[in-house]
């Protein structure tokens, strides 16, 4: 079980889906970003400030595809944690169909 979190507490979780990775030779394809998803640190702080229990997940760190999240959270979420209420995906226009 995640330190800090138990069964009892862990209400919503938040999601940065995999990142889009573009297949043709642009300059896009040279072009790559790490910054932590802070929208959903700030959301992620707000909730936690009103007494419950958030997660972030950030799919550029634990999943390079839809694929591998869908193990990913099987195994880390769907089996450890019951009482998830809520969970919020953030997406730019490019990360739609894989949010």
């Amino acid at each position: 079980m995640k330190k800090g979190f138990t069964k009892q507490n862990l209400d919503s979780l938040l999601i940065s889906p995999p990142p889009f990775y573009r297949k043709s030779k642009s300059i896009w394809t040279e072009v790559e970003s790490n910054f932590p998803p802070l929208g959903l640190a700030d959301i992620a702080a707000y909730v936690r400030s009103k007494g419950y229990g958030v997660q972030i997940i950030d799919c550029s760190i634990v999943s390079p595809s839809v694929q591998a999240f869908d193990k990913y959270f099987k195994k880390n979420y769907v089996s450890l944690y019951d009482s998830i209420r809520f969970i919020g995906f953030t997406a730019t226009t490019l990360e739609i169909k894989k949010a």
